[in-house]
């Protein structure tokens, strides 16, 4: 990505341009790097809006709102992901619906708001059941389990994190296997099996330190 990004210059064609900034963005984010990631799905966003490429913009933007959100900022976010989501759902496009979805979730998660969340959530596990798309089903069941939990539900949890276990195992994704280990520890504590819970936060910071990627949110 680096040599790609050097290769962008005044002539590039603008749309081009977008694109290798947003995906050099997605390359930081998913490698952990959120303060180089930020520049670059930012450029990427606003360069598609001032094209008037509404879906690439809204694909851009549902990628910031990621690496915002993963840098402790999300107080900047609403409107962005409001109109992103809007427009994936207008065009029918599932992936984008998924991942907003998803982030509208973990927002009201972490304010406080379970119902919303729960609503965001199902909405995520239903775009990506659609089309297949894996990571993103077993990311909205751990989020539904630690909704489950923390409601008291804890037959449900166990069952979403079966599913979402289930699923990690077939696509063999480390990192999602962290997340789900964390769920793991939260029903456990709630079990009273403390030493249970121990040895899945230890699995899942294993993980992270061999991945050399934090938590997100």
């Amino acid at each position: 990505f680096d040599e790609a990004m050097a290769l962008v210059g005044p002539d590039t064609d603008p749309s081009d341009a977008a694109r290798l900034w947003l995906w050099a963005g997605v390359a930081r984010l998913q490698t952990g790097d959120l303060q180089a990631a930020e520049p670059m799905v930012t450029r990427a966003a606003s360069t598609f809006r001032e094209l008037g490429d509404e879906v690439d913009a809204a694909g851009a933007q549902i990628m910031r709102v990621g690496v915002l959100i993963g840098l402790g900022r999300p107080g900047e976010v609403d409107d962005e992901l409001d109109d992103a989501l809007k427009v994936m759902r207008a065009h029918g496009i599932d992936w984008g619906v998924g991942y907003a979805a998803f982030a509208q979730g973990s927002l009201a998660e972490l304010r406080g708001d379970v119902v919303g969340a729960r609503t965001a959530q199902q909405e995520a596990l239903a775009a990506a059941g659609r089309i297949g798309l894996e990571p993103l089903q077993a990311q909205a069941q751990i989020q539904l389990a630690l909704l489950d939990l923390a409601q008291g539900a804890l037959d449900q949890a166990r069952r979403q994190l079966a599913a979402a276990a289930a699923t990690l195992e077939r696509i063999r994704w480390l990192e999602g296997t962290g997340y789900a280990l964390d769920a793991a520890a939260g029903l456990a504590v709630a079990e009273g099996r403390l030493d249970v819970a121990a040895a899945a936060l230890r699995a899942a910071h294993e993980i992270r330190e061999r991945l050399g990627v934090p938590i997100w949110p």
